[in-house]
Formats: C-alpha cells, sequence, structure tokens
C-alpha cells in the first residue's frame, strides 16, 4: 500500500511539475471560480444525491444500466451548446443506446444469453 501512496504522490508532483495549476489558479477570476464552485457541487454533491435516490427508486440493476448513458447525455449536452458531433460519436450514441434498451426491456434476449452463459460453463470433473 505504501508503494501505491508513493507512486501516486510522483505522479501528482510530476503533473504539477508539467502543466503549471498553480499559475493557473493565480490568473482565475470571479466568473472561473463560480464555475469551478457549481461544477463541483452539481456535479458532486447534487448528482450523486439523485444517483442514490433513483438507485433506491428503480434499484441498483436499472442504475447499474444507466450508467452507460452520461457518454451520450454529455455529447447531448456538447451539441445543445453548438459543437457538431462526428460520426463515430453517432455511431456511439446509437450503440451504447441499443445496449440499454436490449438490457432494460428484452426479457427474451436475456433469457438466451442467460442461457448461453450457463450451458458454457466448464463443470469440474472430479478425478
Amino acid at each position: 500500500m505504501l508503494t501505491l501512496g508513493a507512486g501516486f504522490l510522483q505522479m501528482v508532483l510530476f503533473a504539477s511539475w508539467l502543466e503549471q495549476p498553480f499559475a493557473a489558479i493565480q490568473s482565475m477570476t470571479q466568473s472561473d471560480m463560480a464555475i469551478i464552485l457549481y461544477m463541483g457541487i452539481c456535479g458532486t454533491l447534487v448528482a450523486y444525491y439523485f444517483w442514490m435516490q433513483g438507485t433506491q427508486v428503480i434499484g441498483p440493476r436499472k442504475v447499474t444500466s444507466m450508467f452507460n448513458l452520461i457518454p451520450v447525455f454529455t455529447l447531448v449536452i456538447s451539441m445543445a451548446l453548438g459543437t457538431m458531433p462526428h460520426f463515430t460519436q453517432l455511431v456511439g450514441i446509437v450503440l451504447v443506446t441499443s445496449g440499454v434498451v436490449i438490457a432494460n426491456s428484452n426479457v427474451r434476449i436475456k433469457s438466451f444469453v442467460q442461457t448461453k452463459l450457463n450451458t458454457s460453463r466448464a463443470v469440474p470433473r472430479e478425478l
């Protein structure tokens, strides 16, 4: 465990030397600080609060699959702010959304996959 902490400290020190974050902090405006504070409060406290509430209401199985929609919503928000998505991002949205829909709604596909997984497991033999 000690080496993990030492490695982490080395990475932080190297990143601080490389990126010079303290110089950037000194040049921040009040607007920049307000935006960072907003992101910290809404993106951390409020988002996790609602995440936990959703877990209690619809259950951990469905909430876990919804976690995959975070990149989709990020792209939708960036599109609302005027950024045009690339073709690969649109393909990614289709794939992720399809996976979430299949995982949450189609009982026949899930039972088929579960059956295949159960039959493909090797049964240990006794010698």
